[in-house]
């Protein structure tokens, strides 16, 4: 059976539309004549996206789409996520500047995804060649970081088809190449301004251009250079952030404290803890205004609220820089060079450090003047202290506190820098005088970036600094204490002195730093005639190098031998241990592309006026996992001058990441009191046993050496009409699937699972007749030791069995019936977090349209208007074979529909645009119950999804539009001298200042969807000179 669940049978109820437009077109086939003396028009054959054959009309045999730099100038971006997000068949930018948590590469960052399918499958590329990666990106991929692309384009071209057989690895969803403007000669100078009005974000860009030849024309060079200065808006400066509370903005049944959309928390700055030996909760906060020590847990209305330290919008500087060297050697040969290079500077934001229960206990000591159950509040005989204050009679007990904020230093404060550059240098020429042309490119390339939060807190300090009995103790109450009443009570409010925060406040910085080197060789040209004309052929070959390495410092990565820590931990709260990781791979590589033309207008064919076959395919051998060949097959047809039909098949794949294969093994431990082992306790209680008792668990981090690549078929099938009956109007459509299978999935312990395993197994022994205190289940102590052959789940690590052990499983199933007995088991010790490839398989389809409209010149100026529209048929995931289908279109996790369009207007010296781009309703992220959606009415935002097979309530958010609105005159001859050749442009972004839709989650939005709404209506002007 098709594994495809809406194949090309479907196609038709969305071609439909179209065909009422191509009756006209087919009319017009004709035998074709010779054209008449003097109107014959040379087409120059070039190349776009996807193809290294110069042919005609190129962009139209590929689904490639085109974003001028009119375009550009519509959207009125001042950075390329800015842009790059408005472009429909990019679903979502999934890293990009807002998040704030401790993975992701913070301030200055931005991935694309074209096709929702993640950006480690979006091939980006800078005039044709791949870019050095970023070496933070959370997820263990790394993609291209689009902030470093330059801010001057030409043009760029969206790919929307897989390219493997072109490019290799990650171009399974498709490519974006930025084009990076050229020009003959001259320059420019530019400068914008922004501004928001809801304050916070001002932004100012510098922009350079210029060109000149050299040589008597037979050298050229250009160079660009742009400056960005950006402005922080933090939360609280936006009405939807302002507070982690949203239940003002929700609809019912979310609008009330404690539901999905109150994400304030009991973690702040009064403490939880515990006195002494017990395990009761305590707590210190105002009791009726009052600060007060008390047994009563903190009410909602004192929860923290982190918005209050986070910025939403990372303060930015940044740089860049490209530049191109043309030079002809001879007539017939030319030498080229290229040098990019970008340098950032960013800040952000989030709350202070929480401790909490995960991390290594926290003990005021007896003699910490602060701890208000020590030894100067208490003592056994009741004695009063030596300066005379009173104390109460009692034995002095240490606390140990369970979780507050840190905030003596402030929040943590993160700041980026982010340093790229590439170098690009080659020879390019024709051979004598035939259509064959060649071309061969070094490139280097690399990112240093570091990451660097600031008031993060050493573990083991803090804790010295608890354990201290003079002036320079800690203390977590932000009071004093004195005995009144016959108690302990609050006295007067205190703040750690400096010296006593900074003594256990550090920098915990992150640096990493990735290179991509490659040598390249490719040649094209027609290799022979056939009856329809020319065949082109391309081949290449390229040699590849990528190379990455991440690191921390000492106690930031790994405490150091010696330090009298634990070697394999590290010292710094709410940090994962890191050992240094550099790894490497490198990539030989080969391709061949030919297009065929088989029936050519002048032959004749009824219903085919051209018809031309494409195929390529690459073959690629890496130095980890091995070789791979992937293929693609295409198929132009042309019954008519105005309308095109295109068809084709593709074989993809994503290789696995460097992280994925090569990081070191990292081991965390489990903080105090630890974990039962649901196998052990489960049994244990189901024979009326005692519980089991609490592990510290080790979890161990493992790479995968011998991860194979994800693997993916793709198809797709479109048209493209020139309507005939309306000049300079064309519209396209295609549809598009891809397949993926052999998925890296993450892996950890599976408890069901190890259970399942360990109970089959015994039952299976107890029928072959071996006595159930003879069954031996093994153990396995440490990842990739398989020496004690465990039978439970792969990733369960467990003790050899004791006679302690022993003794406890045979009372219990002394009680127990045969069928549910269970052979002994050693204690748990920890569990490995892996990569592997499933037998599972995503898939994904749906439709492309696009429209086009060169309005021909009228009195009152002329007129363009474009529009694309990106919609998902299906989109799920299947994590193995039997699994129920989870679908991200039907869970409306993705919008089902972005459309973008815009209209330009120029009439002499002035000029207009408006831009607005659509994403149709996604769900917030809140469930209800089916008592809620019934009780209120079965309301329509409330919509009942069945899907992975249950049912929920999903609410549904509101669609988003974002509109862009700009007017701009140049100044020509007319104007006076110092204007001359000056241009102004003033532009309102969000133009009717649409507010994000609102979505569970500590901010209110989503970042991946809903910045630019967020950012609320901005303004800005952009003073162009030519030089």
């Amino acid at each position: 059976m098709r594994p495809y669940p809406v194949p090309f049978r479907f196609l038709p109820r969305f071609f439909l539309p179209l065909a009422l437009l191509l009756a006209p077109a087919i009319a017009q086939v004709a035998p074709v004549s010779a054209p008449a003396a003097g109107a014959a028009v040379v087409l120059e054959a070039f190349t776009v996206t996807g193809s290294n054959i110069r042919r005609v009309d190129q962009e139209n045999s590929l689904p490639v789409t085109i974003v001028t730099a009119e375009d550009v100038l519509a959207r009125d971006a001042a950075t390329p996520m800015d842009l790059l997000s408005a472009i429909p068949y990019i679903t979502d930018i999934p890293e990009n500047e807002t998040p704030t948590n401790g993975i992701a590469g913070r301030g200055d960052n931005a991935n694309i995804a074209l096709r929702g399918l993640g950006a480690g499958n979006t091939l980006v590329l800078l005039n044709g060649r791949r870019m050095p990666f970023h070496p933070f990106t959370a997820g263990a991929i790394s993609p291209v970081n689009v902030n470093v692309l330059p801010s001057s384009v030409q043009q760029i071209e969206i790919l929307r088809d897989g390219a493997s057989s072109i490019y290799g690895s990650d171009a399974v969803a498709g490519v974006v190449n930025y084009v990076a403007r050229r020009r003959p000669e001259g320059g420019d100078v530019s400068v914008r301004y922004g501004n928001t009005e809801h304050g916070g974000g001002e932004d100012v860009q510098l922009k350079f251009g210029y060109a000149r030849p050299f040589a008597a024309g037979r050298g050229s060079l250009m160079i660009g250079v742009s400056a960005y200065q950006r402005a922080e808006i933090r939360l609280t400066q936006r009405e939807i952030s302002a507070s982690a509370d949203k239940t003002r903005f929700a609809r019912p049944p979310f609008n009330v404290p404690g539901s999905s959309q109150d994400d304030r928390t009991p973690v702040g700055l009064w403490p939880r803890f515990t006195v002494g030996a017990s395990s009761a909760n305590r707590y210190f906060y105002p009791v009726n205004g009052v600060p007060a020590l008390t047994a009563t847990a903190i009410p909602r209305d004192l929860y923290a609220d982190y918005n209050q330290y986070v910025i939403g919008q990372p303060r930015t500087s940044r740089y860049s820089f490209n530049s191109r060297i043309d030079y002809d050697l001879t007539p017939s040969i030319r030498a080229f060079a290229e040098f990019v290079a970008y340098d950032s500077r960013s800040m952000t934001a989030r709350q202070p450090v929480t401790l909490n229960a995960s991390d290594r206990v926290v003990t005021l000591a007896v003699d910490n003047p602060y701890n208000p159950y020590g030894s100067r509040f208490y003592s056994a005989t009741g004695a009063p202290n030596a300066d005379g204050s009173p104390r109460l009679t009692g034995a002095p007990q240490t606390i140990s506190i369970g979780d507050m904020l840190l905030a003596d230093g402030g929040p943590e404060t993160i700041r980026t820098t982010n340093r790229m550059h590439r170098v690009l240098a080659g020879l390019q020429g024709r051979i004598g005088r035939s259509s064959w042309n060649w071309e061969l490119g070094l490139m280097t390339g690399g990112v240093r970036a570091t990451d660097v939060p600031i008031n993060d807190v050493r573990d083991s300090l803090l804790i010295a600094a608890a354990q201290r009995s003079d002036a320079t103790a800690w203390n977590p109450f932000g009071y004093t204490f004195r005995v009144a009443g016959g108690a302990v009570v609050a006295d007067q409010p205190y703040r750690n002195p400096a010296g006593v925060w900074q003594a256990f406040t550090a920098a915990a910085p992150r640096i990493g730093h990735t290179r991509v080197d490659s040598i390249d060789a490719r040649i094209a040209g027609d290799a022979f005639r056939l009856w329809a004309g020319p065949a082109g052929v391309s081949l290449g070959a390229e040699w590849r190098r990528d190379y990455k390495d991440d690191d921390k410092p000492p106690y930031v990565g790994l405490n150091p031998p010696g330090s009298g820590l634990d070697p394999d931990d590290n010292d710094i709260l709410v940090m994962s241990p890191r050992r240094r990781f550099q790894a490497q791979r490198t990539i030989a590589s080969a391709y061949a592309e030919t297009a065929v033309p088989l029936v050519a207008a002048r032959q004749g064919v009824p219903l085919v006026r051209t018809l031309d076959l494409s195929a390529s395919a690459r073959f690629e051998r890496y130095s980890d996992f091995g070789k791979t060949v992937r293929p693609k097959v295409g198929l132009v047809w042309r019954p008519a001058t105005r309308l095109l039909a295109r068809v084709s098949h593709n074989e993809g794949f994503l290789a696995p990441d460097l992280t994925r294969v090569y990081a070191p093994t990292t081991r965390a431990l489990q903080s105090p009191p630890g974990t039962r082992d649901s196998v052990r306790n489960n049994f244990l209680l189901a024979a009326g046993r005692p519980a089991d008792t609490q592990v510290l668990g080790a979890t161990f981090s493992v790479a995968n050496h011998e991860l194979q690549p994800e693997v993916s078929k793709g198809r797709s099938a479109g048209m493209v009409v020139e309507v005939p009956v309306v000049r300079g109007l064309s519209v396209s459509v295609d549809y598009w699937e891809i397949e993926q299978r052999n998925l890296i999935l993450a892996y950890a312990r599976d408890a069901t699972l190890d259970d399942q395993l360990l109970r089959a197994y015994t039952q299976a022994q107890l029928n072959a007749g071996v006595p159930l205190a003879q069954i031996d289940v093994g153990y396995r102590l440490l990842p990739g030791d398989e020496s004690g052959r465990y039978k439970g789940d792969p990733n369960t690590l467990r003790a050899p069995v004791t006679p302690a052990d022993r003794d406890q499983f045979a009372a219990a199933n002394a009680v127990l019936a045969r069928t549910r007995q269970l052979a002994t088991l050693g204690a748990w010790v920890g569990e490995i977090q892996t990569f592997r490839n499933s037998t599972g398989r995503n898939f994904t389809n749906g439709l492309d349209y696009g429209l086009r409209w060169n309005l021909p010149p009228t009195s009152l100026g002329r007129f363009r208007l474009t529009a694309d529209w990106a919609r998902f048929l299906n989109k799920f995931s299947k994590l193995t074979p039997t699994d129920q289908k989870s679908d991200s279109v039907i869970n409306m996790d993705l919008p089902r529909n972005k459309v973008s369009g815009g209209v330009s207007w120029s009439r002499g010296d002035w000029s207009a645009s408006l831009s607005t781009t659509y994403n149709s309703p996604t769900a917030t992220g809140s469930n209800a119950s089916v008592t809620s959606y019934t009780n209120l009415g079965q309301p329509a935002y409330l919509k009942p999804i069945f899907n992975n097979g249950a049912l929920a309530y999903r609410e549904i958010g509101d669609a988003q539009w974002l509109t862009n609105a700009g007017l701009g005159v140049r100044f020509g001859r007319q104007a006076p001298a110092w204007l001359r050749r000056s241009s102004v442009r003033l532009g309102v972004n969000n133009l009717l200042d649409r507010k994000p839709t609102l979505s569970e989650g500590q901010t209110g939005y989503r970042g991946s969807l809903g910045y630019s709404h967020w950012v609320g209506r901005a303004y800005t002007v952009t003073i162009n000179r030519d030089l």
